[in-house]
């Protein structure tokens, strides 16, 4: 009597064991890229870019002209263009000078209070991020 099988085949309890491990990495390494975990993307990477804004008071009572005091960071160097939204987050208005310098001071439009205001910036890689949020 001949066996048929070849001696160079694997088991069907080994192939099953091996199509198990190649899928269960395939889901670890689908799952990574959708939760972010393996990240690539520069534009999903966090920039440094500090900066402030205080609010300074107008001879109007309720209005106050929102001041962008840029303090620096590692990234602020990159920036090719920011610009601002007040109380919506879909008007921008083009940021003066259009390149910030650390140090310097950028007053933005008269505004009242409670508003939200939004600091867009581009950077060097063609990348855009809000780089400030905040409500007053």
């Amino acid at each position: 009597m001949t066996n048929d099988r070849s001696i160079d085949t694997f088991s069907p309890a080994i192939q099953l064991i091996m199509i198990i491990i190649v899928v269960v990495i395939l889901a670890a390494v689908v799952t990574a890229f959708i939760f972010g975990v393996a990240s690539t993307s520069e534009e999903e990477k966090e920039k440094d870019v500090k900066l402030t804004i205080s609010l300074r008071t107008t001879n109007i009572p309720g209005n106050y002209i929102p001041e962008v005091f840029w303090q620096g960071g590692s990234d602020i160097k990159k920036i090719t263009s920011w610009e601002a939204s007040i109380n919506s987050g879909d008007n921008y208005i083009a940021g003066s000078p259009s390149i910030p310098t650390e140090g310097v001071i950028c007053p933005l439009s008269t505004i009242t209070v409670p508003t939200k205001i939004l600091i867009r910036a581009k950077f060097n890689d063609n990348t855009s991020k809000v780089i400030f949020e905040k409500q007053y």
